[in-house]
């Protein structure tokens, strides 16, 4: 059953309180994103449209965030998702600001340096404007697994789970995320998204090379089979440690017909600052 609006709300405010209460734990990266420590970071992906004539290379989807290690073992992330269009021959030149994410992650078992377990909590305020049809496409399509951050009348809260791990001889790293995404439109029924993600990292020197796949399904409808639940897309990041700079590239390739019928695939480069 998904949870309503209002309940859900203070539910996140509570986990949120306690989270800056409990016993200090280790904080993660998650996933595939670039920073760590405290740190700001950069990304912009460009997407490839299957049968989109026109479209020029300011249009892109870039994401602007931070990490703030509140201790040693806390971390708050923020992001702001921008999104542009910029469609040759047409009126469709758009930019829209859209709906900035704050949220909180930390471990929920023992201290270990090669393994841990991390809870995240946060909430996606639905700021974007809604009058920016073409930008929001952009957004949604490029970055499907966060469809909701380029919604208007949207909030989103998002809860999950994650888990990672080094290899002893530092070959390789683990990383495995579940999470759930409750969507509160203005007007309508919310709805229940889940996502996965898995990867593998393999650093070289000050280099970082990652491969995973990662998928979103819909739970709160009764009425689809699994194959019209999931989308799922394979991917690929790269990083290079050069400092308190961090440079980046990640490629993103969408695995189900009805999606790359739409984006062939996306691409984007990445520039974090690692202020300690």
């Amino acid at each position: 059953m998904i949870m309503r609006g209002r309940g859900t709300f203070l539910l996140v405010c509570t986990l949120v309180g306690i989270m800056f209460l409990v016993q200090p734990v280790v904080a993660q990266n998650y996933w595939m994103y670039p920073g760590e420590g405290t740190s700001v970071s950069l990304e912009v992906f460009k997407p490839k449209f299957e049968d989109w004539e026109g479209v020029e290379l300011l249009t892109s989807v870039w994401l602007l965030s931070g990490r703030i290690k509140a201790n040693e073992r806390i971390a708050l992330m923020v992001d702001l998702p921008i999104s542009n269009a910029d469609v040759d021959g047409s009126d469709w030149d758009e930019t829209l600001l859209a709906n900035p994410y704050i949220g909180g992650e930390f471990e929920i078992g023992p201290i270990n340096p090669k393994e841990s377990f991390i809870a995240r909590v946060g909430v996606r305020l639905p700021l974007a404007s809604d009058d920016k049809y073409v930008a929001s496409y952009v957004g949604m399509w490029t970055l499907y697994d966060r469809f909701e951050a380029f919604m208007p009348d949207l909030t989103t809260v998002i809860m999950g789970v994650g888990w990672s791990k080094a290899l002893s001889d530092g070959v390789a790293e683990f990383e495995a995320n579940v999470n759930g995404a409750y969507m509160f439109p203005g007007d309508g029924d919310s709805e229940l998204f889940g996502d996965y993600n898995i990867a593998v990292w393999f650093p070289v020197q000050t280099l970082k090379f990652g491969i995973g796949a990662s998928g979103r399904i819909i739970v709160s409808e009764d009425d689809l089979d699994l194959g019209e639940r999931t989308v799922h897309h394979a991917r690929f990041a790269a990083n290079l440690n050069t400092g308190s700079l961090k440079p980046g590239i990640q490629v993103q390739i969408p695995l189900e017909e009805g999606l790359s019928d739409i984006v062939d695939y996306s691409y984007g480069v990445s520039l974090t600052y690692l202020i300690k």
